[in-house]
Order: structure tokens, then sequence, then C-alpha cells
């Protein structure tokens, strides 16, 4: 028996085998095609309850299905699971647009609308039924026939060439390794890089060499700290130039995306996809989005010329790209008396987690304990029961997957098995999972983050309480089914806490001694936090222009990706391209993620959550009356 074709509390990860993905997807959306079919050929009156509820409940197990799929796809990546993935999506793909293209169940839905009156709904349910009319629109349910199947075939395509960019910027990752014979040519490098070079070079049969790779835990080190600046050199080139020239090329597939999306766009009645994509933002329009980015733009520019300037007199010389961590790290460390090396024994994995768990227990009164017995779908996991102990109310699952392989995309992420919601009076409870690419421990050396890390693993576990804390009665409305540029407040809130004195205490401590965290180190990170804080600012600015021009630039005018990233990223440049690489051939977020249009959301959450926070900072930052507002 397929076990996902079985009732299950929790993905059954001991028990799935590869060839179960298709059949289950393949049964689930028989079946609800079956109860659209129902919506389709009703012989009663069309009501909230028989159309617009009916609708919102049939996805339920398609979800679990698919996001199991994909969540497997980024972190245990294997050939034969990106074909599951390429078929379960295209599945899906082509599901979704049966329904929202379907004339006869968009009649049934428009129904409800206009007579929405007559059924007494609450505010929950009012805001299901707009949002349920809008996406119908929005996705072409009033287009003719011609141009729904153009719709039809375009999200197909879209679909497979999001998968493959994703795909190749992650086989191009793990593709290059650095090897290194000499132990000399390392010098400057922390003991723990040290360590896990050697033990990756022994696990590859090479033992005695060092080998690194451009996963961060490998890669960040090496370009921070190594005072061999040819090796740091090749390391940040072989960075830049994944999947510009090498077999893993993503330009075509850049081209191919915008010429595909502003297609949709225009088809549904839009300038462009960004004019789409911002209508349900809170900047609501691409001229809202560039102004925001461009007063940020006209006061931080000069604070990354004179943070530039800082390296080159440090240098001597003008600074090269490889030269930014390394140079900035020395600076840091004169200027602060602090880093990375310094703060890492301070900051053991475990302990931070627990000190974020123990942060979330002093705001909402969360527990978080340790679950062996649910499936795992990787050794490195660990599940969490999630409770509310003041209400004594259970609040669902917590994964958590934090170190780096071969099999994992780059970079940290929040995703979730199952939604939060409420069903025929029994509410169902959210499975959601923080991914990150933390250092593995070594045989010597328990798992050390970097103050970052730090940063990163309390930011998605912001975007996991946002789930975790929904109370909603529909999927499509809980937990961080918000706007897009929303969606981030909860996540960059939580990053403040871990500035917090108050918050450090709950976890710094020594590794090795258990001391904790000296106050003057505290106060040092406060004081440096700032620290070329002008280009990180443009770098961040960078991304959004970059995007936001994408989208809003007709992509027949787009002969050449790198021309066009170098022309529109020249004003936020402060340090010269490298020759032979690019941003865009390995910017995920927005070809293989779902910001497209949407990246400048980092940069406005941070004015929403700094207002947010001070409130806390005026009346007690583990204030459970505002934490619960």
């Amino acid at each position: 028996m397929n076990p996902l074709m079985e009732k299950f509390e929790f993905v059954p990860f001991n028990k799935i085998k590869n060839e179960n993905f298709i059949e289950a997807l393949e049964t689930d959306i028989g079946n609800a095609k079956k109860v659209i079919d129902d919506i389709r050929n009703l012989k009663v009156e069309p009501t909230f309850k028989n159309v617009v509820e009916v609708l919102e409940f049939s996805w339920l197990k398609i979800n679990v299905i698919s996001s199991t799929i994909h969540n497997l796809l980024s972190t245990c990546y294997s050939d034969e699971m990106q074909e599951i993935a390429n078929k379960a999506s295209e599945m899906a793909t082509a599901f979704s647009d049966e329904i929202m293209l379907d004339g006869d169940i968009f009649k049934q839905v428009e129904a409800v609308y206009k007579n929405r009156e007559k059924f007494g709904l609450n505010h929950e349910q009012n805001k299901l039924l707009d949002n349920t009319m809008r996406d119908f629109v929005r996705n072409g349910a009033a287009l003719n026939d011609d141009d729904k199947q153009k719709i039809k075939e375009i999200n197909i395509e879209l679909n497979n060439l999001s998968l493959k960019f994703g795909e190749n910027v992650l086989n191009a990752t793990n593709k290059y390794i650095l090897e290194i014979d000499d132990i000399d040519r390392l010098k400057g490098l922390p003991f723990y890089a040290l360590e896990s070079a050697e033990e990756l070079a022994a696990k590859k049969g090479k033992p005695g060499k060092y080998l690194f790779t451009l996963q961060a835990p490998s890669f960040t080190p090496l370009v921070t700290y190594c005072d061999d600046a040819g090796l740091r050199e090749e390391m940040v080139k072989a960075q830049g130039a994944r999947c510009f020239n090498d077999e893993f090329y993503n330009r075509e597939i850049i081209k191919k995306v915008l010429k595909l999306k502003d297609q949709k766009a225009k088809i549904l009645g839009y300038a462009n996809y960004a004019e789409y994509q911002l209508e349900l933002r809170m900047a609501s329009t691409p001229a809202n989005v560039k102004d925001f980015l461009d007063k940020i733009l006209k006061a931080s520019k000069e604070f990354a010329e004179r943070d530039i300037r800082m390296l080159e007199e440090l240098k001597g010389s003008p600074v090269n790209r490889w030269d930014v961590a390394y140079y900035s790290e020395k600076i840091k460390k004169n200027l602060y008396d602090i880093d990375d090396n310094l703060l890492k024994p301070y900051f053991e994995l475990g302990r931070v987690t627990a000190g974020a768990f123990k942060t979330a227990g002093l705001l909402y009164d969360l527990e978080f304990r340790e679950n062996n017995s649910i499936p795992k779908y990787h050794e490195d996991v660990k599940v969490y029961d999630v409770y509310d102990v003041k209400r004594n109310k259970y609040m669902g699952i917590l994964y958590t997957d934090f170190y780096a392989r071969e099999t994992k995309q780059g970079g940290a992420w929040m995703t979730e098995f199952r939604d939060q919601y409420r069903m025929d009076g029994v509410e169902v409870r959210p499975h959601v999972s923080i991914v990150c690419n933390f250092p593995r421990p070594t045989a010597g050396t328990p798992s050390l983050l970097s103050y970052n890390d730090v940063l990163t693993l309390f930011h998605e576990f912001g975007h996991a309480l946002h789930l975790l804390l929904s109370e909603c009665g529909y999927p499509s409305l809980s937990g961080t089914k918000v706007y897009w540029d929303f969606v981030e407040l909860p996540s960059q809130i939580m990053e403040n806490w871990a500035e917090s004195k108050d918050c450090l205490n709950l976890f710094a401590y020594h590794y090795q001694t258990g001391d904790k965290l000296p106050d003057e180190y505290i106060e040092k990170i406060k004081e440096s936090r700032t620290f070329m804080e002008g280009y990180g600012t443009l770098r961040q600015l960078t991304f959004g222009i970059l995007d936001i021009n994408y989208f809003t630039t007709d992509p027949e005018t787009i002969d050449d990706i790198k021309s066009f990233e170098d022309n529109v990223t020249a004003r936020t440049t402060v340090i010269p391209p490298l020759p032979g690489s690019m941003m865009s051939t390995a910017f995920s977020h927005i070809f293989s993620g779902g910001y497209s249009a949407g990246y400048y959301s980092y940069k406005w959450a941070e004015v929403l959550d700094a207002d947010a926070f001070e409130y806390f900072k005026e009346n007690g930052i583990f204030n459970k009356e505002i934490a619960n507002l």
C-alpha cells in the first residue's frame, strides 16, 4: 500500500519510496476533480459553503504531497527527485489551471460574490471570498478560450524553467572544489575551517589535503580569513561564474522566463509582470518600488563609497571583490576588537537553537519538545512538538534541518508540510520546517555559528513562528499568506532579539568553558552592527533594483543578460564587476523562488520591523502584551 495514500498525521518519511509520490498525487488530483465537478454541476443555489469552502479545501492533500516533494528536492536532491518534482509540478500546475480557467466554476464563484449579503459571512469568510474571486480573475478565468490556452502553456513552461534554474545553480555549486596540498597557503584560516576542509578531503578519498567548496560554511571562512589573495580570488570568481558560461547555463533560461512572464502579464491586461505582481502588495506599483529603492540609494551610496575607501586605505591599493570580506574583518577587528573567531565559541548551534526556543517561550509561552518518534527525511533533521503552555494547547510540529550538504540548495528558508486551518470544527495545526546551511560538527568541534548565522537562525525562526502561531479558519489565509512585502516583518523583527543582551544571555556561552558571553562583547556587537552598513545596504539595493528592472523592461529589448545586468547595476556599483561573472545566473530568489518583482520587500520590511521593535524596547523586549497584539 502506498503510505501517502493512507491516512497520516505527519509525513511518513520512513515509509515513502520515490515511486509513491506520483501515484499519490494522481489519486489526490483525481479525487479533487470529483469534488470540483460537484461545484460545476451544482443543482442548488451556489453558496459560500458549497462553492468557496469546497474549492478552498479541495487542495489539502495535493498541497501536502507537493510541498513534501519540493522540500525533498531542495534538501535531498537527486536526479530521480528532480524528475519527480518536474512531473509533480506539471500535474499540479495543470490542475490549478483547469480550475482557475474554468468558466463554469468561475460563474459559480461570481454568483456567490454577487449575492454575498445573503450568506451572513464573518470577516474571515468575506476575505476568503474576495481572494477567491480576485484569484480567478487574475489567473485568467474571464479570458477567451485562446488566451486561456496560452496561459496554460505559459504556466507549465515557467514551472519547468524555474525548476531547471534551481537545479543548475545547485549542480554548478557542487561541481566546484578547490583542492589545496600546502597548508601554508591557508594561513589566516581559523581552526574550525581547516578541520572541516581536512575532513571533507578525507571523506572524498584525499587524506592529507584540504578541500573547499562554494557552500557557505566552506566558502565564507576562506574568503574572509585566508591571507592568500590568489585563493580568495579563485573562490570568489568561481562563485560569480556559476551558470554563466558553463554546462549549467542559465542565461537563456532567464531570457525565456522574462518573456513568458511578460506575455502572461500582457494577456491578463497588465503593462508588465511587475505591475501584475505588485497589485496585491503594500507597495502597489512598480513606480512606488523604484522610488522607495532610489531614496535608500541616495541616502546610502556615499556611505558605501566611504566603506570602500576605508578598505583601500588598509590595503594600500584598489580593492577587488575578493578583498572585501578579508579587509572588512581586519578593520572590524581593529576598530571594535571583535570578530567572528572571537564570537563563534559562544554560538554553539544547539545552544543558539535553545535560545531561540526560550525567546519564543518568553514572548508567546511556547515550549519546544523534541520528538524522536516522528519520521525524518534526513538524519540531520530534528523534530519538535510545539505547545502553548499557558493555554495547554498543541501548536504544531517544527522540523529543523541546519547542516550544509551537497544535496541541499544554498541559503536558508522556512517551508511547511502542512498549513494551519479549521475544518468541520476541528483545528488542524501546521507542520513547519526551517532549513539552513550551517557548518557541520567536526571530530573535535561542535557546529559553531558566526554572528550572521545566529541572525539567520532567528530570521527563519521568525517565519516559523508566523505560521505556528496562526489561528485562522482557512489554509490560504493562515500563517505567511499575507502581503509579500509584509511577510519578512515577522522574520526580520526576530533578528533584533539576537542583538539584545537579555536574549543573548539566554544562550551565548562558551562551548568549552561554559563562560557567558562578556557584556563588553555584546556592546561591541551592537557597535559593530553598522560597520560596512553602507556597502551592505548597497548590495541589497543592487538585487532589488535589478529585480524590479527585469520585470518592468520589455524583454524583447534585452539581447544580452550580462549587458543588461551591468547597465542596471552601474549606479549601485562601487567595485568593478568581475569579468565572466554575473549575479543573475544564480539569482534563485527571482528566477526559481517566488520573489519576482518582490526582492525589494526585504528593505521594505526593515522599515516596518525597526518601528515595531522600537515599541518593544520602550516597554521591555519580552513584553507579552505587545507580543500578542
